[in-house]
């Protein structure tokens, strides 16, 4: 397994912690009924004639692009021969976000104000949840002595699309690996 891989994994089950602890203390109707890795640029809740997973709570973890690091990890002495990778670091771009139902108006019964104020307090209750998965995966790496590092980049509300609002926090790990490559293969 890489170590992107691992760190992948590890963040899963942060994100699989911090939704379970938010659940607990959530009514049934905030619940959160899905909880996925998924790949792609831009993620869209699934929605089906029979099954619309925005309205049944949707969480995910996406990899949004990985790419060497500006500065390697590591010097290796002038000759020294490198693994045909080469890759002793790289950075990984991450996603976590929620997805959940939003009340619909029309030109009749436009949302109410309460209703508004709801979703926006459940949207903080989101950050709060998404937080939480990284501060668990930073704790997870911290306490297994890992050489990798996270940077918080920012955390946004999706505009509300349909019966659709969430929002997404976004963040870089800088993986280090020090007795393999970034692929898996070891460096002697």
């Amino acid at each position: 397994m890489s170590s992107l891989s691992d760190f992948v994994a590890v963040s899963f089950v942060c994100l699989q912690d911090a939704i379970t602890a938010a659940n607990i203390a959530a009514a049934p109707k905030n619940q959160i009924g899905h909880v996925v890795m998924r790949p792609g640029i831009q993620i869209e809740p699934d929605m089906a004639q029979f099954q619309d997973m925005c309205c049944e709570g949707y969480a995910y973890l996406r990899v949004m692009r990985v790419m060497a690091p500006e500065e390697p990890t590591r010097q290796e002495p002038l000759g020294t021969p490198i693994s045909p990778c080469g890759m002793d670091s790289l950075g990984a771009e991450m996603e976590l976000s929620i997805f959940r139902c939003a009340e619909v108006g029309n030109i009749d019964f436009p949302v109410q104000d309460d209703a508004w104020n709801a979703a926006y307090i459940q949207l903080l209750k989101d950050f709060d949840t998404l937080n939480s998965a990284l501060c668990c995966i930073r704790n997870a790496f911290a306490q297994n002595h890992q050489t990798w590092s996270i940077v918080y980049n920012d955390w946004q509300p999706w505009e509300v699309q349909g019966a659709c609002l969430g929002s997404r926090l976004q963040f870089t790990a800088t993986i280090e690996c020090p007795d393999e490559d970034c692929l898996g293969a070891r460096i002697d």
